[in-house]
């Protein structure tokens, strides 16, 4: 597990939701479409020796001979880093972006006076969600540096640094003399991130041209900072409000809202997917420019039964582009992304379209045969590889699949109670991505993978017109 693994899940656990803000709009066909691929031979290796740390190491063989010093350094403790070992191979890959539900922060409750920003751990007094980041580039003496602290339950401070040598902005080419740019040697990006529940708020700032810059976006939906109602899961059995219990600690004057399920064909599109739709605009002092773009975006919710969809409209009127994406995902087994651009100024247009599939040490089907028929066997005290039982849970199987959208598990060898039946859930091998842009005529391949206790990811990026490969790498993963 690399270092941008464990700030991401420092960014879930404590930060806010970046999901709902303007800037990760396009997370998804990003991910699928623009993915990144190893260069040459690089070792990745990361530790955790206690709760609050995080060191990483990496070194770079080919083509040149370099490498990377980074730590992590957390507030409060750095939970659930499974390492490459035992950590699921689907979340150290940037996939398919799933929007959750419009929640409250877990870490923060609200006093009698209303003031959202109590800690809601007395363990946890005095102390505020805080991510110290570095990384020191070698032989190049590239330096970055994050720091990030949850300033409340709505707010959050971000501060991004780079220096380098060799490093020149916009304000420094600027202020030149005689034609010859003074490099500055370093940039800074502030960022004020605010999440009221039914609107996100961004602030910016970059000493980099003097940036300034503000992105909000609103999403339709309800309020999970309205006190008035509680949003609860409603039961695929039923749609009675009286069977959905009281959140714990909830005054008895707050109402119930029900979540209609995706099977009622006279729901409308918001009843389970989120409709969000915002803007950026930002000035650079330095050059004098404008601009601004808007977007908006639709995705389904958890709750919804069927394919998850992401579909994504952004336009930027100064400069007359305009992009569309649409992404469809069938959980755990294979997803399909695309995206459409045009120019309404040049008439110039392109297309991009993205795969991402999941492999199987087994067909999906008859692992999950073989996974239930060993737990049956082993429960009963019986033989865990009787003939019969196996080939009944492959009936059942099939029949599953024919009757309902089944959704391929995703947790590696773990066995999951629900009520009283057990779910066994299996590990994929590997995950390819495959992606390809019409105007550039280039594609890229990435097999993510795990061999025993590291993890491999090999890529490479191809010119189609000319038949050659411009970029081609391995890269070797190990975390403990």
């Amino acid at each position: 597990m690399s270092a941008e693994q464990i700030y991401r899940q420092w960014t879930e656990r404590y930060g806010l939701a970046q999901e709902n803000f303007y800037s990760h709009i396009l997370r998804t066909p990003t991910c699928l479409l623009d993915f990144g691929v190893p260069s040459g031979l690089e070792l990745n290796l990361t530790s955790s020796p206690s709760t609050f740390f995080a060191n990483s190491h990496r070194l770079s063989l080919f083509p040149q001979i370099g490498g990377a010093l980074g730590f992590l350094f957390s507030s409060i403790p750095l939970a659930g880093n499974q390492g490459t070992r035992q950590g699921p191979l689907r979340d150290a890959v940037e996939g398919y972006q799933r929007v959750r539900e419009l929640r409250r922060s877990p870490f923060f409750q609200a006093d009698d006076d209303g003031n959202d920003d109590v800690l809601a751990s007395a363990s946890l007094s005095g102390l505020r969600p805080t991510l110290l980041f570095g990384r020191l580039h070698l032989p190049t003496s590239r330096l970055e540096a994050v720091f990030a602290r949850r300033l409340s339950a709505q707010r959050q401070l971000v501060l991004t640094a780079l220096s380098h040598q060799d490093l020149l902005t916009e304000a420094a080419a600027a202020g030149t003399t005689s034609g010859v740019p003074t490099p500055s040697k370093g940039t800074l990006l502030v960022q004020l991130q605010g999440d009221y529940g039914k609107y996100t708020t961004e602030w910016l700032y970059n000493t980099d041209d003097a940036l300034l810059g503000f992105r909000v976006m609103r999403n339709l939906g309800h309020d999970p900072f309205d006190l008035s109602t509680t949003l609860s899961p409603i039961p695929t059995d039923t749609k009675s409000a009286e069977s959905i219990k009281p959140v714990p600690g909830a005054p008895s004057t707050r109402t119930t809202a029900t979540i209609p399920t995706s099977k009622d064909e006279t729901l409308p599109l918001s009843s389970y997917g989120r409709f969000s739709y915002g803007m950026e605009a930002y000035y650079g002092a330095v050059h004098s420019n404008l601009g601004v773009s808007m977007g908006m975006r639709f995705a389904t919710l958890p709750r919804y039964k069927g394919l998850p969809v992401t579909a994504t409209f952004v336009g930027n009127p100064i400069v007359g582009h305009l992009s569309t994406t649409y992404t469809v995902s069938r959980p755990n087994v294979a997803t399909l992304s695309s995206r459409l651009d045009f120019n309404l100024f040049s008439y110039e247009s392109s297309a991009s379209f993205g795969l991402e599939l999941f492999q199987y040490a087994h067909p999906p089907g008859r692992a999950r045969a073989l996974a239930n028929a060993t737990h049956e066997g082993a429960a009963t005290g019986g033989d865990p590889l009787d003939l019969s039982t196996i080939h009944e849970s492959i009936d059942g199987v099939v029949s599953d699949a024919l009757d309902a959208p089944a959704e391929m598990p995703r947790e590696r060898n773990e066995t999951r109670a629900t009520g009283h039946e057990h779910q066994h859930f299996i590990e994929p091998v590997g995950i390819v991505k495959l992606s390809v842009h019409s105007a550039t005529g280039r594609g890229g391949v990435l097999w993510q993978g795990r061999s025993g206790p590291v993890l491999v990811r090999v890529g490479a990026k191809v010119d189609l017109i000319q038949r050659k490969f411009d970029t081609v790498g391995c890269e070797v993963l190990y975390g403990a």
